[in-house]
């Protein structure tokens, strides 16, 4: 355990998803390797006007916050953005004045096009801090041109910590699995059917009734331990927005700077991945030769008819040695462990 440092711990809910995945991981591994705990807290959701002022008023919930605004002076490790009610934010925020925080940064509102009006307030939040966490040096690089002056490390890649490393047969056919929250994937909904390939959707929010593509077959949803062990198919696609063309719209358009946790769950199975040749995370496919990059969806038959038995084979062989990595905790605990030695 890191001797002289802190973390804030989060109680997350887990569901049918694997939305607060990378957040949980990320709490394992601090609790492994700084281990003090300076405030643990929920996210809250109100529903009513008389919630909320019995939550403000618990006499337990006033403790904590007295708790939480004592906390002075310690290296602390905070997961970022804060997902709490208004009051825990404050308080959360107010850390960064009174203490050495290394943020560990999972979204940045400011890259992804929501709150515009709030970027400079996110930009002032990163530069009290101590040190950043981000996903890679296209998200680093783009924050500094923002004005971020707080120095950063890359991630490089979420973890997916599993008890079991199983994963279906891998072989190499012309089948694509698709996992996500598939609200923000609309690009299911084109007639994917002329793409030459089929399609295996996994996920929250599948809108059968817009489908028209007889390629498209949803699976269901399962949770974040269950799915990797789920996933069927040869490759992984990591894709969003509403085009088959380009990774388009507020989501596509911040795939240029961010690490989807969707590639973490493909290496975690053992599953070769698609990507958008424009994405941040293909410097990282290409480099650990785990897959292939395409301008378009169209461009994924091409590449597969030239592909030989070989190449496939060499993709799984990459992948394996990874998903060691991957889900053991590998780049998040080297992370933490860089960011102990700067502060």
């Amino acid at each position: 355990m890191g001797e002289n440092y802190s973390y804030i711990q989060e109680q997350s809910d887990i569901g049918k998803h694997a939305g607060s995945k990378a957040r949980q991981d990320i709490d394992v591994i601090l609790a492994q390797m700084v281990g003090d705990v300076a405030f643990s807290y929920s996210e809250h959701h109100f529903t009513s006007v008389f919630d909320k002022v019995y939550y403000v008023l618990s006499p337990h919930n006033i403790c904590k916050f007295i708790d939480l605004s004592r906390v002075n002076n310690k290296k602390l490790f905070i997961q970022y953005p804060f997902y709490s009610n208004i009051i825990l934010r404050k308080l959360l925020l107010r850390l960064l004045r009174h203490n050495e925080v290394c943020l560990l940064i999972h979204d940045v509102d400011s890259l992804r096009n929501f709150g515009q009006d709030n970027i400079q307030h996110e930009i002032e939040v990163f530069n009290t801090c101590k040190m950043l966490i981000v996903h890679n040096q296209r998200m680093a690089d783009a924050l500094k041109r923002m004005g971020v002056h707080t120095p950063m490390l890359t991630l490089d890649l979420f973890d997916y910590l599993r008890a079991t490393t199983n994963h279906p047969a891998r072989s190499y056919r012309y089948e694509i699995a698709f996992a996500g929250n598939l609200a923000k994937s609309t690009f299911l909904y084109h007639d994917l059917d002329k793409l030459g390939v089929n399609f295996f959707v996994y996920g929250i929010n599948f809108d059968r009734n817009k489908i028209r593509s007889k390629s498209v077959t949803y699976y269901g949803s399962f949770t974040s331990e269950e799915i990797p062990a789920r996933l069927e198919g040869s490759f992984g696609l990591i894709w969003d927005g509403d085009s088959i063309d380009t990774c388009s719209g507020a989501f596509g358009e911040y795939t240029r700077y961010n690490n989807p946790h969707k590639l973490s769950l493909y290496v975690s199975s053992c599953l070769p991945v698609i990507v958008w040749s424009q994405a941040a995370i293909a410097d990282f496919v290409k480099e650990h030769d785990i897959g292939f990059c395409v301008d378009s969806l169209s461009d994924i038959h091409t590449i597969l008819a030239s592909m030989t038995e070989d190449d496939y084979a060499r993709y799984l062989k990459n992948i394996t040695a990874l998903q060691e990595k991957v889900t053991s905790g590998y780049f998040t605990k080297r992370a933490i462990r860089n960011a102990m030695n700067l502060m």
